[in-house]
């Protein structure tokens, strides 16, 4: 094994004892085997400062990059300099700026597009589509929505860390959709129950609670609502959840059948969510509590929008 695969294993393994989401281990990944062929056999560890910020103004310059890839880049390289190669931040990352995003307002979908949109969608593309727009959830806490965080009763859905398991915050259960959500579970037990037949039925849970309940992964409440159509045969966990590139797919393919031709995307629907809110008048830092943001920041570009938005403007000519 090469040098550079031996590293990339290394990475691997690290951020496995780190528990970080498979996610974002592949993306870290990704960034570090681009790190690797920009500076070929040369050795990573002398590479230092300026060596790494070369490396950045090369993403921005030359493969023009989204924003937000350049900062998970730079979130690699400083996940392989503090946690696979021992070295502190400071002589090496501390200094480099992170990009910062131009500043553009969310596109956001009005009522109407946001019905036609769902209208064209169906399964489970759908349902996770619909807790988008109807519940302010991101597209990885959608898919990886467990049965035991749905509560009809109360009609409220509770989203958990990934990693921990710990519980984040709660938001609403849009009443549209709890028949649909209902029927669909229950399809989903009758799959389950046929897995544990099997000798199967066990999902991946967080570390923190698998050590602790070693079969807690068999119990139904732990279940995706959304489960892979795809059992994985001979591996510690059985079944995952939805594939991410499932919904956008969907939603991509509705966005053509509503004949809709902003540059819209799954996002767009957990945007719009926080919108209507606006448009209601609801306290700016409960819709911040139901989105999840940590900093009030991100959710005031919502009021913006809408701020922005406001009556449409009157043409003299139509007068």
């Amino acid at each position: 094994m090469s040098e550079s695969l031996r590293l990339l294993e290394i990475v691997r393994q690290v951020s496995r004892e780190r528990d970080l989401s498979r996610k974002t281990e592949n993306a870290y990944i990704n960034h570090i085997r681009r790190f690797q062929d920009f500076y070929g056999e040369r050795d990573l560890t002398e590479v230092g400062e300026r060596g790494i910020g070369d490396f950045l103004n090369h993403l921005k310059r030359t493969e023009r990059l989204a924003v937000s890839t350049q900062n998970q880049a730079l979130s690699a390289l400083s996940f392989l300099y503090r946690d696979v190669f021992g070295q502190e931040l400071s002589p090496c990352l501390k200094t480099v700026r992170h990009t910062k995003p131009a500043g553009k307002l969310p596109v956001i979908f009005t009522p109407e597009e946001a019905r036609a949109v769902l209208s064209k969608m169906r399964g489970d593309a759908f349902l996770v589509a619909a807790l988008m727009y109807g519940s302010g959830l991101r597209l990885s806490e959608a898919v990886a929505l467990r049965v035991g965080d749905i509560d009809f009763e109360r009609r409220e859905i509770v989203v958990c860390d990934a990693r921990t398991g710990k519980k984040e915050r709660t938001t609403v259960l849009p009443e549209a959709i709890v028949p649909a959500l209902k029927r669909h579970l229950e399809n989903v037990r009758y799959l389950h129950e046929d897995d544990c037949l099997l000798g199967y039925g066990k999902v991946r849970l967080p570390k923190q609670i698998e050590n602790k309940y070693p079969n807690a992964g068999f119990e139904w409440r732990r279940q995706f609502a959304f489960p892979s159509h795809i059992k994985t045969i001979g591996a510690e966990t059985n079944r995952n959840h939805l594939a991410e590139s499932t919904v956008q797919k969907g939603i991509g393919e509705a966005l053509v059948r509503a004949n809709i031709i902003k540059p819209a995307c799954c996002q767009t629907l957990r945007y719009s969510f926080a919108a209507r809110l606006f448009e209601k008048n609801y306290d700016i830092h409960r819709i911040q509590t139901l989105l999840g943001h940590k900093n009030l920041k991100t959710t005031v570009v919502y009021m913006q929008f809408v701020r922005r938005a406001g009556k449409p403007l009157q043409s003299p000519l139509d007068n």
